[in-house]
């Protein structure tokens, strides 16, 4: 559950030229709600595949 976070917070950690939201007011934002909606996707799947079994 906590792997799809784990990947955007280190593909943003990378220290490389053009990074998407490096640029912008809100990024750290919109990074951190990226990181929780994957979080919330993969329990959701979770859930969804526990319940069919």
């Amino acid at each position: 559950m906590f792997l799809p976070p784990t990947l955007v917070s280190g593909h943003f950690g990378m220290n490389t030229k053009d990074l998407p939201l490096a640029e912008t007011s809100h990024g750290l934002l919109r990074t951190l709600a990226l990181m929780g909606l994957s979080s919330v996707a993969v329990y959701g799947l979770f859930r969804w595949i526990s319940r069919q079994r």
